[in-house]
C-alpha cells in the first residue's frame, strides 16, 4: 500500500487571509466614517432647529405679536426705530376707559430684546422681560396700522434674520 498519499483538502493560504482582513478593514472603516458624519450632520441640524438662538427668535416673535395684537390703533416709534411703544387695555373686554391704562415697550441694550410692561398713567413700570439675547440687530416700523419688528440674531454658530408684522386691534 501507498502510504503517501496526498492530503486534498482545499484551504486558504496565509496570504489568502491577510488579503480578506485587509479588505474587510477598509471597508468597516468607510462604513464607520459614513456613520460618523451622518451623526454629525444630525448634531448639527438638531442644535440648529432646537438651538438657543431659535427658541430666543420664537419668543421674541410670539411676544411681540401678542403684545401688539391686543394694543390700542396707535403705537409710537423712536426717530431711529431701535424703540417702540405700545398702549393697550388690561381688560379689554370690561374696560369703561376711553384710553388704553398700559403699555409695553420694546427696545434693546446691547445685545438682548427687552419688553418693558407698565401702567401708563402715570407711567410705572411693574415688569422688564428679556426676550432673546445674542442680538445684532433690531429695528421697528410702522406700516398703516401693522408694527413690523426686523431682528437678527447670531450665536457664533447659526444666525437668523427675523422679520415679523402684527396689525393692532382697532
Amino acid at each position: 500500500m501507498n502510504t503517501d498519499r496526498k492530503n486534498n483538502t482545499k484551504a486558504f493560504t496565509l496570504i489568502e487571509l491577510m488579503v480578506v482582513i485587509i479588505v474587510a478593514t477598509i471597508i468597516m472603516l468607510g462604513i464607520s466614517i459614513y456613520i460618523v458624519d451622518i451623526q454629525r450632520g444630525w448634531g448639527n441640524m438638531f442644535s440648529r432647529v432646537n438651538g438657543d438662538i431659535v427658541s430666543d427668535a420664537l419668543i421674541a416673535r410670539k411676544t411681540f405679536d401678542g403684545i401688539v395684537r391686543q394694543s390700542a390703533r396707535y403705537y409710537a416709534l423712536s426717530p431711529d426705530g431701535s424703540r417702540v411703544t405700545v398702549n393697550y387695555f388690561n381688560d379689554i373686554v370690561n374696560s369703561t376707559e376711553i384710553f388704553p391704562d398700559r403699555y409695553a415697550e420694546f427696545y434693546t441694550i446691547g445685545n438682548e430684546l427687552w419688553v418693558e410692561h407698565g401702567i401708563r398713567t402715570p407711567k410705572t413700570q411693574t415688569s422688564v422681560t428679556k426676550l432673546a439675547e445674542n442680538v445684532t440687530s433690531c429695528t421697528f416700523h410702522g406700516e398703516g396700522p401693522a408694527t413690523i419688528i426686523s431682528l437678527q440674531m447670531d450665536n457664533g454658530k447659526h444666525s437668523i434674520d427675523l422679520i415679523h408684522s402684527a396689525i393692532l386691534h382697532n
